[in-house]
């Protein structure tokens, strides 16, 4: 599965909402983006760079500036070089989605020091623990559906907790007929106590970048 980790560029739509501890209201925001997703070089310590361009037309801009970061991050827990952080349990097969799949736990292995992702403040970088689990099809080893949580908040920050779930689906690439496994949407929830915030993320129009070349990639078709 990690194998098949590629550049990809894709057209964002971001949901942000923000709500006190009422659940009132306090900011509701719509954006479109151009996304670009660099893994940086194919090498033992993998690097992941994210680029959002505002989409001619888009009024809030300023979005990409307070939306979550660090989405591809989550699949590079199963990297050979962090799966060791975690505590990975097969619990059996289930289905998402009307799909087949092998259902992963991976809460941080208390033996090892969080590595996979980390939060920025403006005074320092926190790593955090990550909890979670993963659907993933038992034919291809293609992720379907990740979720993950903190191990515990935050306290310094005032963040209780933060959940994140992606969907993937399978894309083929043209021409070369190559499917791989890429995020269709994703939400992340934080709590802060007095502050919620929900961020919405679907993707579109997908294009895998390589060095000399530029694939577009569709859904495969259903048979």
């Amino acid at each position: 599965m990690i194998a098949k980790l590629r550049d990809f560029d894709a057209h964002e739509r971001i949901r942000y909402a923000q709500t006190d501890d009422l659940r009132i209201s306090e900011m509701s925001v719509d954006a479109k983006f151009d996304y670009l997703v660099d893994f940086g070089e194919k090498s033992e310590t993998l690097t992941v760079h994210e680029t959002r361009t505002p989409l001619a037309g888009c009024d809030n801009a300023h979005v990409g500036e307070i939306a979550d970061r660090g989405l591809p991050v989550l699949a590079l827990i199963f990297n050979p070089n962090f799966q060791s952080d975690y505590e990975m349990r097969c619990e059996g097969f289930a289905q998402w989605n009307n799909q087949p799949a092998r259902v992963v736990y991976f809460p941080q292995s208390k033996e090892k020091r969080a590595g996979t992702l980390a939060i920025r403040t403006e005074k320092q970088i926190l790593q955090v623990g990550l909890k979670g689990r993963a659907w993933i099809a038992p034919d291809s080893g293609q992720l379907i559906r990740l979720e993950t949580s903190l191990v515990q908040g935050l306290a310094s920050m005032g963040l209780r907790e933060n959940a994140v779930a992606v969907d993937d689906a399978p894309m083929k690439l043209q021409p070369s007929g190559v499917v791989i496994g890429l995020p269709l949407s994703a939400t992340a929830d934080s709590d802060y106590g007095k502050r919620r915030m929900s961020i919405g993320h679907t993707f579109s129009d997908f294009q895998l970048f390589s060095a000399q070349t530029q694939q577009v990639i569709e859904k495969p078709k259903t048979p």
